[in-house]
């Protein structure tokens, strides 16, 4: 079975979204989300528990999401459940939600050839991040402090 990834989005055209969900499942992931999946066995579940059996959260990035409550809330939940997470700028003059920036996640653009052709390293990229940064806080910091992921400017 292929990796899962998790979609996180707001306010995003059923077309688009088909678009996106056949873009990975071409580069060889399996595709879930909060009210999406092409995929019958994942139909059923709450957004979390679409998240918890991906490996990775894509975020959408369009105009409404720097501002969607949900998407903040999906990316809080990937950190907590120590999931990778990657960005996929759809709209060019979208702001990059804060919650995303501060997870240090990469951002990609869509409209980019070279982008789209990175796009499954950057999955992988960001999965394999994760799961250091689970195993160094599951270790601790070597001076007894525990290891928090990283979350940037406040």
């Amino acid at each position: 079975m292929s990796d899962r990834v998790f979609v996180s989005y707001q306010d995003i055209d059923r077309a688009v979204l088909d678009d996106v969900a056949r873009l990975l499942v071409e580069v060889g992931f399996g595709i879930s989300g909060r009210d999406f999946t092409r995929d019958e066995l994942f139909v059923v579940g709450s957004p979390l528990q679409q998240l918890q059996a991906a490996t990775v959260a894509i975020v959408l990035v369009t105009t409404a999401a720097a501002d969607s409550a949900a998407v903040a809330r999906e990316i809080e939940w990937a950190i907590e459940q120590n999931k990778g997470i990657v960005g996929l700028r759809l709209d060019a003059d979208a702001a990059m939600p804060h919650s995303l920036y501060a997870a240090g996640a990469e951002l990609l653009d869509i409209s980019s050839a070279r982008d789209l052709a990175y796009l499954p390293g950057a999955i992988d990229a960001a999965a394999r991040s994760a799961k250091l940064l689970e195993l160094a806080a599951s270790r601790g910091s070597g001076s007894g402090a525990p290891c928090h992921r990283p979350t940037g400017p406040r």
